[in-house]
């Protein structure tokens, strides 16, 4: 309202030169930024800059807000290659925060960056020896701080993975529907064997167990190969996350197996419910990714 009643003041700054825009996106104020960026009254304080010459898109990049990053990349009076006094544009800026670390291709830093690279953003003129001696400090401190990160999570990984090899193992010998008897015609097999439901089922449970056993194996490797532990801990982690998804099946095969002859509807319903599990997982990247195309097609026109 206060803007409404005066638009001027939109412009007003503190003893640093920043505008409430400034200050909104040091803050994360995402809905803040958003309405600025809708509001074509206030388009003027979009490229201002501070006394340090930084934009509320250097200041976005900077937090690493990834929905305050896209708000800005959406509106086209964005100017992305303006420089600060450190003659670093937004494209600088976001290579430089992009922290070093085992999965440094997940967060928004990450993105940020490939964003710009994809809206075809330009590098300033800072010196290229001043900006990697201070890219390879913080390299250093993301590094200490993510060792003790991979620390923690490997050993949660790997009884992870142990849990779901044991449990995939006992699925797999404790058949749905049990064995036929010994004195009948192929006796000791089981009784719902011969359906598509079972085939995919023994299948699941078979991927399940031998992933979450590769997984180990690569959690073992990592532990004594320093050089290569970034890409044995990739592997163990996409063959973990694999072998859920393949255990989850088994668990909804199973249950159809089961249910399917007295209850069709229940069972089908399981199958559908199931699914879910497996998206919930990847919600995060697959929002993100939606929310960067969006922006991208905004930019691009």
């Amino acid at each position: 309202m206060f803007l409404n009643k005066s638009p001027t003041s939109a412009g007003l700054r503190d003893s640093m030169g920043r505008t409430f825009l400034h200050v909104a996106a040091e803050k994360k104020k995402v809905r803040i930024v958003s309405f600025v960026c809708r509001n074509r009254s206030l388009s003027s304080i979009l490229n201002m800059q501070d006394n340090d010459g930084n934009t509320a898109l250097h200041l976005a990049i900077q937090t690493g807000s990834l929905p305050m990053f896209c708000a800005l990349l959406g509106n086209r009076q964005i100017r992305l290659n303006l420089p600060n006094k450190k003659r670093q544009t937004a494209l600088d800026m976001s290579q430089y925060k992009i922290p070093s670390g085992f999965f440094d291709d997940q967060n928004s830093e990450a993105r940020i960056h490939f964003a710009l690279k994809v809206v075809s953003a330009r590098s300033g003129g800072c010196r290229q020896d001043h900006f990697e001696e201070n890219y390879n400090d913080q390299l250093k401190h993301y590094e200490k701080e993510e060792l003790a990160k991979v620390k923690d999570s490997t050993q949660t990984l790997c009884i992870a993975v142990v849990l779901i090899a044991t449990m995939t193992f006992g699925a797999t010998f404790a058949l749905p529907g049990g064995y036929r008897a010994d004195e009948h015609t192929n006796g000791g097999t089981p009784t719902l064997s011969g359906s598509y439901a079972f085939d995919a089922f023994i299948i699941a449970s078979t991927l399940s167990f031998i992933l979450s056993a590769m997984a180990i194996v690569g959690l073992i490797y990592s532990g004594y190969y320093s050089h290569s532990r970034k890409i044995f801990l990739l592997v163990a982690l996409y063959f973990g996350a694999t072998s859920v998804t393949c255990f989850t099946a088994a668990f909804a095969l199973g249950l159809y197996m089961v249910l399917a002859p007295v209850a069709h509807k229940c069972a089908v319903t399981i199958c559908v419910i199931i699914p879910f599990v497996v998206l919930c997982n990847k919600i995060e990247f697959l929002v993100k990714w939606v929310l960067l195309a969006h922006h991208y097609v905004l930019e691009l026109g």
